[in-house]
């Protein structure tokens, strides 16, 4: 009996330990099986979802408008390169010159700029109190301007010129940083472009082509900015003016030919009839002007004296 009962005991102080670790071992095992689950399902969902949501906002990159970007890029941009280029630079002026022959001191500077690689944009004359006055809009290189101004005192001479001065506007900067938009803009339309081949639906198509028409519009205003420039850079642009050096009185007294001295007595006859005819002219709108006042003056002065002459005429009846 004793035996038996020591067996037993030993059975029952086993069978806890047996049971605690079956416990663990299927735990462990479950646990293993939801990991395995875990990295096989869940896990690889995720990811699945990750990468649809990704293609799919790619795809519905048109959408938003907004999505190429085209800020208006620095002008340090390029680095080496920029400092490398030339500098862009505006160069206007303007002269003023009093010559004795008017058209032949224009003749010498047309010529003058013609030699120079210049041309003449616009020209303007006038004639005032037989004063002739030649105003001049010229294109000139810039890197002749030296030689111009040289040039032009030994045509019309030192003294004619009675004013010369040439202005510069660096404008490089400016140049630059609006080259640099209009590449990054160039870029974006390309952007743009390819998004519109890939877009499937017409809310798509026509966002992207408002977006295209916009950044369009604004390159080309943009690349007409930078062509103005360089047409401001390659040629300076100088206002002349030439006149006569000569006095009013100087001018009326010379007469090249028969016909302008007889255009200057028959111009002289009509205008002092002209005066006359207008001093004439003021007599009578004095006179018509001042009937209002006289008449009655001349009624009241002749009435006196009709009076007066009835009183002595009475005196003198014996």
């Amino acid at each position: 009996m004793k035996m038996f009962s020591g067996n037993r005991r030993m059975k029952n102080a086993l069978i806890l330990p047996l049971f605690v670790l079956a416990l663990l071992l299927a735990l462990a095992g479950c646990a293993s099986k939801n990991i395995g689950s875990f990295s096989e399902g869940d896990g690889g969902a995720a990811v699945g979802g990750a990468q649809d949501s990704a293609m799919n906002a790619a795809e519905s990159a048109p959408a938003d408008v907004s999505a190429p970007s085209y800020a208006s890029a620095s002008p340090d941009m390029g680095g080496d390169a920029s400092a490398s280029e030339s500098r862009k630079e505006i160069k206007t002026g303007y002269a003023t010159i009093m010559v004795a022959d008017v058209p032949k001191a224009y003749a010498d500077i047309s010529k003058l700029i013609a030699d120079l690689g210049g041309y003449e944009f616009n020209k303007d004359e006038s004639n005032q109190n037989s004063i002739v006055t030649v105003y001049l809009t010229v294109k000139i290189p810039p890197e002749a301007l030296k030689k111009f101004e040289t040039s032009l005192a030994e045509a019309v001479g030192k003294d004619a010129i009675r004013q010369y001065r040439i202005n510069s506007e660096d404008i490089t900067a400016a140049y630059q940083d609006s080259a640099a938009r209009l590449e990054s803009m160039s870029a974006s339309l390309e952007q743009y472009r390819r998004l519109l081949e890939k877009a499937n639906s017409i809310e798509d198509i026509l966002a992207i082509q408002r977006e295209i028409t916009t950044l369009q519009t604004e390159m080309d205003a943009l690349d007409g900015q930078i062509r103005m420039w360089d047409r401001l850079v390659e040629y300076a642009t100088l206002d002349i003016s030439i006149s006569s050096n000569a006095s009013p009185i100087e001018q009326s007294r010379r007469f090249d030919t028969a016909s302008e001295a007889f255009n200057k007595m028959g111009n002289g006859f009509l205008s002092t009839a002209r005066g006359f005819g207008n001093v004439l002219v003021w007599i009578v709108i004095v006179i018509v002007s001042a009937l209002p006042v006289v008449v009655p003056i001349v009624v009241v002065l002749f009435l006196i004296l009709r009076l007066r002459k009835r009183r002595k005429n009475r005196r003198e009846q014996p």
